[in-house]
């Protein structure tokens, strides 16, 4: 029998749902372990400085700083407002649009025995629109500056892990911030910078 005729056996004598179940399983476990994992590593200095980090990127109240920062000092005018664009656009994206799709539990609704350290955000958990926003800015950023990018960068990830390290969001949620995020400003950038222009 051949390969290709042995495979197409293979997936006719499939139960889809049963697969799809174990697949979701699979990930799940994934999830539970990393998440747990990173509970591990708590103290009390990494919770006040994970608390500091992750309140940073509330409302992407950082981005907007740098965005702020680039306007009134730097007089990168139009790239500010691009970045304003970007985070505008993700924002909505991803707190309205793919949460509204997806009503995914949070890890700290599903286990109460753990402190939660913030208060507990509203909406679903996936994504994280911590993560989209942070890294849709790091793409702006990159193409303002890249040195600046790589600050940024390290602060998107920093600000990433504190969701996961304070237990609002699993590692599977984060990941799907950081994707669409990044897909997000690589689409908007262009398109901002075409109407707004790049002096």
């Amino acid at each position: 029998m051949s390969v290709l005729r042995k495979t197409r056996e293979h997936y006719k004598g499939l139960n889809w749902e049963e697969e799809l179940k174990k697949q979701k399983e699979l990930r799940r476990g994934i999830d539970d372990k990393m998440i747990d994992r990173i509970q591990q590593m708590r103290t009390d200095r990494l919770d006040k400085l994970m608390i500091v980090i992750t309140k940073s990127g509330n409302g992407g109240l950082i981005w907007i700083f740098v965005s702020l920062y680039l306007y009134i000092f730097m007089k990168m005018h139009s790239q500010a407002i691009v970045l304003l664009c970007v985070i505008a656009t993700c924002a909505f994206i991803a707190n309205f649009i793919i949460k509204g799709i997806f009503t995914k539990d949070r890890p700290c609704d599903l286990d109460e025995t753990v402190d939660l350290l913030i208060r507990r955000p509203l909406g679903s958990s996936l994504p994280s629109g911590h993560s989209a926003s942070s890294f849709a800015s790091v793409v702006v950023i990159f193409c303002i500056n890249p040195w600046w990018g790589v600050a940024a960068l390290v602060w998107a990830s920093l600000i990433a892990f504190s969701r996961i390290y304070l237990y609002v969001h699993f590692p599977s949620d984060v990941l799907f911030g950081i994707i669409s995020g990044t897909i997000i400003g690589l689409v908007v950038t262009p398109i901002a910078i075409h109407f707004i222009g790049w002096a």
